[in-house]
């Protein structure tokens, strides 16, 4: 990890200022992907990053921010404590799988957290591939009517937040079809199987008693 801050040090002297849709170079391709989670539920938003074989990837740091994260009728927020995708291999391997130098976030609000990790050996990843980058779990704060209400989650590009560096330090900048947003659905949420369950013994129950009384 101390190479990964030697690296964003040096990344910062060379390419400072907004980092998000104009960069200093560009290929990588980084998406955040659309998610739904249940009504007072939890579930992951998933980042990828990809590019050509001649890109690699060494270290990344990132703010990402949930937006209109708190309504009339509820919110979505980051969990604490949070998910560790380092040890992710499948459908889509973790970028830094088997090399991570420790994958960190840092809370700051409960809609906004920095994340960042680096190869432990220093070296670069061909992004010949997709790959995981970021997998962050999310919770609904529920509220009468909340179902259907959508919220994004984005990165955020205030002073240079987002940083992603190849394997001499040097920014590895974004493809314009890159998507720096998702979108977070509030669905409603699946029956428990217990509660299944239950219904089905009160109704055994009911059945059985109007029987008795035909009966007698």
């Amino acid at each position: 990890m101390r190479f990964f801050i030697r690296i964003l040090i040096g990344f910062a002297a060379i390419c400072p200022g907004s980092m998000i849709a104009t960069v200093c170079r560009g290929d990588l391709i980084i998406q955040v992907h659309d998610a739904q989670i249940a009504y007072g539920g939890s579930g992951f938003v998933d980042v990828t990053v990809s590019g050509g074989a001649a890109d690699v990837l060494s270290a990344f740091s990132a703010q990402m921010k949930i937006t209109t994260a708190a309504t009339l009728n509820g919110g979505v927020e980051f969990v604490s404590p949070f998910f560790d995708p380092s040890a992710v291999t499948s459908p889509i391997p973790y970028v830094f799988l088997g090399d991570s130098g420790g994958y960190n976030v840092a809370y700051v609000t409960a809609d906004e957290i920095n994340v960042g990790d680096a190869t432990d050996s220093g070296n670069s990843v061909s992004l010949n591939s997709t790959f995981l980058l970021m997998r962050l779990l999310v919770k609904h704060t529920g509220g009468f009517g909340a179902v259907g209400e959508t919220f994004q989650i984005e990165f955020l590009d205030t002073h240079g937040g987002t940083l992603l560096l190849d394997g001499a330090g040097l920014p590895s900048p974004f493809n314009p079809a890159s998507d720096f947003a998702g979108t977070i659905t509030i669905v409603t949420p699946e029956p428990a199987f217990g509660g299944l369950l239950a219904l089905g013994s009160i109704g055994g129950l009911v059945w059985r008693r109007r029987r008795a009384r035909l009966k007698s």
